[in-house]
């Protein structure tokens, strides 16, 4: 399967869980919205980086925030609490060529 086509199955996958489970489930959303809107433009730099390391700092920098988030609203931050919310994230920003990017 070409790249493309994984992005383009990856792009629905996306919109399908943002509409069904993750906005449904996660309430720190909607305390964090606001907050959220910088990670969402950290994560769509992405493209403009081509080495793996600068990309990979791109994230770290989104999931750096997303903690500090959670431990400052409910006190401890585990993972349980942190995953959806990075999805969240990654559903919004909607970065183009995810899969790409992650390969």
């Amino acid at each position: 399967m070409s790249s493309n086509l994984k992005d383009a199955a990856c792009h629905d996958l996306k919109l399908w869980i943002a509409h069904t489970w993750i906005l449904y489930h996660l309430r720190l959303i909607h305390l964090f919205r606001a907050l959220l809107l910088h990670r969402y433009k950290e994560l769509l730099k992405i493209n403009n980086y081509k080495a793996p390391r600068d990309k990979l700092i791109c994230i770290l920098n989104s999931c750096k925030v997303i903690f500090g988030l959670i431990k400052h609203v409910e006190g401890d931050a585990g993972a349980d609490k942190f995953l959806p919310i990075l999805i969240y994230v990654v559903l919004k920003a909607n970065p183009p060529n995810l899969i790409s990017n992650v390969q």
